[in-house]
């Protein structure tokens, strides 16, 4: 748990962000959920989990019965998070998950790739956790082709290339450089 990415929010900002983000975030939360094809039973972690916007609506939006855990390195997040009892909540790093190989049928990180400080050994910690056949579902920010200040919503699948979803805008977050895609589809195979 030593490795911070340096993108942490502190004080009374996690529950701010519980507030506002919720509304901003709600159809791609939805979409990555939908697109992750939950199951009634299925164990799913949410990485980078923060105040658990994700994590909190994976049954609602799946109409499933799912056994939910989020992780986040961020204290003052998961306390926010904490507030819903029926997940279970963990503080560890993306990059050294906690969990036994296979103990999830379904891996969901919204918004954290981008800011942990090994995406690699991070993606390789998130395939290891899944079930053989498991299924893995990402969001990230990534430089939209021809621009430099435009930014679109991709989506990672193991059962298909980043396909690219949302509109643009112009929010600056850190990125994952183009050809790093490539890499991690690979990671993910």
């Amino acid at each position: 748990m030593s490795e911070r990415s340096g993108w942490q929010l502190s004080g009374d900002a996690p529950t701010a962000y519980t507030r506002f983000a919720l509304k901003i975030m709600e159809p791609w939360t939805d979409d990555l959920i939908l697109t992750a094809e939950c199951r009634d039973g299925d164990h799913v972690l949410d990485v980078g989990c923060g105040t658990g916007l994700v994590a909190n609506r994976i049954n609602l939006v799946s109409r499933k019965f799912c056994a939910i855990t989020g992780i986040d390195i961020n204290e003052g997040m998961l306390t926010v998070a904490r507030r819903n009892p029926q997940i279970e909540w963990h503080l560890g790093s993306a990059t050294e998950l906690p969990f036994a190989d296979g103990s999830f049928d379904v891996v969901l990180c919204q918004q954290g790739l981008q800011y942990f400080p090994d995406r690699d050994r991070a993606m390789k910690e998130m395939t290891r956790v899944l079930v053989p056949g498991g299924r893995i579902a990402l969001n990230v920010w990534a430089r939209w082709s021809g621009s430099r200040s435009s930014w679109r919503w991709s989506m990672l699948s193991p059962r298909s290339s980043a396909q690219m979803r949302g509109r643009p805008s112009n929010c600056h977050f850190p990125s994952i450089p183009p050809g790093n895609y490539e890499n991690l589809r690979k990671t993910l195979a």
